[in-house]
C-alpha cells in the first residue's frame, strides 16, 4: 500500500516495518522505482508520530485483540478527515464514520476492507 501510494498516486508515504530484511527491500524497491518521497521506517508502528498521517492503512487480518485495540487508540490521535482503512477485523474507535467496505482479493486470499473517515 505504501508503494502503491507513492508510485500511482505519487503522494507522500511512510511505511512502518518491524522486521529489517522487509524494510531493505522496500527501500531497494522503492529506489528502483524512483520513489523519492517514500519512506520506510524499522520500528513498531505503535510507537510512532502519526500527527502529520492523513491516510492509515492497518494489515491487522492476523493481529491478536489486543494489539488491534493499541492500534485503534493509535489512530485516535489523527486529525479529523484523516482517512483510515483496516483489513478483517473493523476499527473498534469511537469517532469514526464508516465509509465503506468491500471484499477484496490479497496473495493470501480475499479479506474485507474497511474504510473509515476521521470525524472528531
Amino acid at each position: 500500500t505504501v508503494l502503491f501510494s507513492g508510485l500511482r498516486y505519487g503522494l507522500r508515504a511512510r511505511g512502518y516495518e518491524a522486521l529489517g530484511a522487509f524494510v531493505d527491500k522496500a527501500r531497494s524497491t522503492s529506489q528502483a522505482l524512483g520513489l523519492k518521497d517514500v519512506q520506510w521506517v524499522l520500528g513498531d508502528f505503535m510507537a510512532a508520530d502519526l500527527s502529520d498521517c492523513t491516510v492509515a492503512f492497518l494489515a491487522w487480518t492476523t493481529f491478536p485483540d489486543y494489539v488491534r485495540a493499541a492500534a485503534s487508540r493509535l489512530v485516535e490521535g489523527l486529525a479529523p478527515g484523516a482517512r483510515v482503512a483496516t483489513l478483517t477485523h473493523p476499527l473498534s474507535s469511537a469517532g469514526f464514520e464508516l465509509m465503506d467496505k468491500e471484499r477484496k482479493r490479497f496473495s493470501w486470499g480475499y479479506a474485507t476492507v474497511h474504510y473509515y473517515r476521521k470525524m472528531s
